[in-house]
């Protein structure tokens, strides 16, 4: 659906689809979350419940953004990861996030996102995970509440619950206003 809407995605293969034998792939569990079970590899082997993706090189980012009558993003996220692509079989690991990240193409990333979720309906909180390289490449859209709203919560001057409310009731969002930047590690969040 995001391909047919002119986005960028790496490509993916599902157990028992035919894939190419070159090249580099990221298998992960078709729901989950914060890198659980994924892993960057030469030569998938796709178990039942997981997709392989192309591996795309760039910066791990997310966008967070509440959708339904309106769309409004929140922010853009960086994503700490751990990841060795040279390596056969090497784990990545989700270690945390910083939010705002400021960026140049912080408009791109939400247009991407926006456009995104538009494509597929979604409503409510959403975050939508990009490799930003040459494009931004599109690889998890999350339809409920991400790690990155651990830190968006901190720093953003509305109560998520008060702008879900008005979203659930199609009421029109208010502005939000972003101060200061958060960050975190998946070990302050245990």
């Amino acid at each position: 659906m995001l391909e047919n809407a002119g986005l960028a995605v790496p490509r993916t293969y599902a157990p028992g689809q035919r894939m190419p034998l070159e090249g580099c792939w990221v298998t992960k569990p078709r729901y989950g979350c914060a890198s659980e079970d994924t892993f960057v590899c030469h030569r998938p082997d796709i178990k039942s419940s997981h997709i392989a993706t192309e591996y795309i090189k760039g910066e791990h980012l997310s966008v967070s953004l509440i959708c339904g009558k309106e769309q409004l993003p929140l922010t853009v996220n960086a994503q700490r990861m751990e990841i060795d692509p040279t390596k056969d079989a090497s784990k990545i690991e989700y270690c945390g996030c910083t939010t705002p990240y400021r960026t140049d193409r912080e408009q791109e990333l939400y247009d991407v996102a926006k456009k995104a979720t538009r494509a597929l309906g979604c409503n409510g909180y959403i975050g939508v995970d990009i490799i930003l390289g040459d494009r931004p490449y599109i690889v998890d859209v999350n339809p409920r509440p991400t790690t990155s709203l651990v830190g968006i919560t901190k720093i953003m001057d509305k109560e998520i619950a008060e702008l879900l409310l008005k979203n659930g009731m199609r009421e029109t969002l208010p502005e939000i206003k972003i101060t200061g930047e958060y960050s975190f590690t998946k070990e302050e969040l245990r």
